[in-house]
């Protein structure tokens, strides 16, 4: 069950729940935090497929993380298929602790 927000983004139920909890508990910042840093994480997969030529059916994010279905049977080198699945993993190391 999933909540959509642009014709492709869509935000699982229980994610928008977790953020309205916790906005009531007074962790409002962290968790949208948490969610900005996932939807950047998708976001450089997303990137590296589209400039490879794949094509993106929908992005979900959830509470552990995001899911992209995406077509990358055009994806055919190996060095291309790294970059895709890395993504932006080092946007994780510049998180602030």
């Amino acid at each position: 069950m999933t909540f959509t927000i642009l014709p492709k983004i869509k935000i699982h139920y229980l994610m928008i729940a977790l953020i309205i909890i916790c906005s009531f508990s007074g962790f409002l910042g962290q968790i949208l935090l948490i969610s900005f840093t996932i939807l950047l994480h998708e976001m450089g997969h997303l990137f590296f497929i589209i400039l490879f030529g794949g094509k993106i059916k929908s992005m979900t994010l959830n509470i552990f993380g995001g899911r992209l279905d995406a077509n990358t049977s055009k994806i055919k080198k190996r060095w291309q298929k790294i970059l895709v699945d890395m993504g932006l993993s080092l946007i994780h190391i510049s998180e602030p602790t």
